[in-house]
């Protein structure tokens, strides 16, 4: 147990926020959550896991061009309780994501990565590197027949 000593508690992070809407800004962008992930283990095959999380509030002042300056409340999840525990290959969410055995959790693929990039540098995306999501920065339109294209954030004839 005297080798694991450093996984015993989770350590501090920061991590990028995500508004979701019409919001064209908002303070803070980051918040400091706790993360066995900042941890280790002395054996070399176990990872420091999270064995308890909760969710956090975060508050957040964000600004939209239509209703102006508002407080927003987010909620992220932290670790509570760590345990250095043999890394578990398992099945991704989606298939933007690969296992990476080395950190023991699901990670964007290089491919969407660029991919999402290309759009953002459009102006058009947002990536969300937690979800491994390529998200519009407008939100959803009504097309009235139109289709809803979220590859080009437009409607489609």
């Amino acid at each position: 147990m005297y080798l694991d000593y450093k996984c015993m508690e989770p350590g501090e992070k920061l991590i990028h926020l995500n508004v979701n809407g019409d919001y064209v800004s908002f303070v803070p962008t980051v918040a400091k959550v706790k993360r066995c992930s900042m941890m280790y283990c002395i054996s070399g095959n176990m990872r420091c896991l999270a064995t308890g999380k909760r969710k956090k509030t975060v508050k957040v002042e964000a600004y939209s061009m239509t209703q102006g300056k508002q407080c927003l409340e987010l909620e992220v999840e932290e670790d509570v309780a760590c345990k250095c525990q043999k890394c578990q290959a398992h099945t991704c969410p989606n298939d933007n994501m690969d296992f990476n055995r080395s950190t023991c959790k699901c990670e964007c693929t290089q491919q969407f990565i660029d991919q999402c990039r290309a759009k953002v540098n459009q102006g058009t995306h947002m990536y969300d590197k937690e979800n491994c999501r390529c998200m519009c920065n407008e939100p959803k339109v009504d097309c009235g027949r139109r289709m809803w294209n979220p590859n080009t954030c437009r409607c489609m004839d």
